[in-house]
C-alpha cells in the first residue's frame, strides 16, 4: 500500500550480464492460506524472439525467525517474528511451510541470473501463483544491459571486525 492505494502485484527488473539481481512479492493474506505455490508459466521471451530461459530464474520463499531474546545489551531490537532465510520454494511445500496466516504478510523472492552471452533486450513473461485453488498472474518484465559485469573481484568479501568495532571500541 503506499497513500491507501494498493498497487497491483508486477515484477519488473534491470539486470547486466553476468549478473544476478532479484525482486521481491509480498502476499498478505485476507483468510488463511493452508498451502501457495509459485512458478514462471514458462520461458520469457524478447519482442525479437530472443529466450530467456526459465531456468536461470529461482523462486525462494522468505522464512520468519521468531526471535524470543535479544542477547546484544546495546540499542535492542523488540523481540518477534523477523524474515530471515530464504529457502528455494520447493523446500518450503516440501515441508508445509506454505501457509500464510490471516492478516500476516509472506515473501517470495524471484531471482535472476543473466548468463554474460544473454542477448541485451527486455523479456516478458508471466509468475503463476497459486494459493488454495485459486490462481493469480503477475507479469514479469526482465531488461537486461547491455553491460558486463567483471568477473574478476576487486575488493575483500570478508572484513573481520568483532562486535568491539562495531560499538566504536578499538
Amino acid at each position: 500500500l503506499y497513500n491507501n492505494v494498493r498497487f497491483d502485484a508486477a515484477v519488473k527488473v534491470d539486470a547486466c550480464k553476468g549478473e544476478y539481481e532479484s525482486a521481491q512479492i509480498i502476499m498478505t493474506a485476507k483468510s488463511d492460506v493452508s498451502s501457495y505455490n509459485a512458478e514462471l508459466t514458462g520461458n520469457l521471451t524478447a519482442s525479437d524472439g530472443s529466450v530467456f530461459y526459465a531456468k536461470n530464474v529461482t523462486i525462494r520463499n522468505q522464512k520468519y525467525i521468531n526471535v524470543k531474546n535479544i542477547y546484544s545489551g546495546y540499542n535492542e531490537p523488540p523481540t518477534g517474528w523477523y524474515p530471515d532465510a530464504l529457502l528455494p520454494l520447493e523446500t518450503a511445500v516440501e515441508f508445509g511451510e506454505n501457509k500464510i496466516t490471516a492478516g500476516e504478510n509472506q515473501g517470495l523472492y524471484v531471482t535472476f541470473f543473466v548468463p554474460v552471452d544473454q542477448k541485451a533486450g527486455v523479456y516478458t513473461g508471466s509468475l503463476r501463483i497459486t494459493y488454495d485453488g485459486k490462481e493469480k498472474s503477475v507479469p514479469v518484465t526482465l531488461t537486461v544491459h547491455d553491460l558486463k559485469v567483471s568477473e574478476t573481484t576487486r575488493s575483500k568479501s570478508y572484513f573481520n571486525l568483532g562486535f568491539s568495532q562495531h560499538l566504536g571500541d578499538t
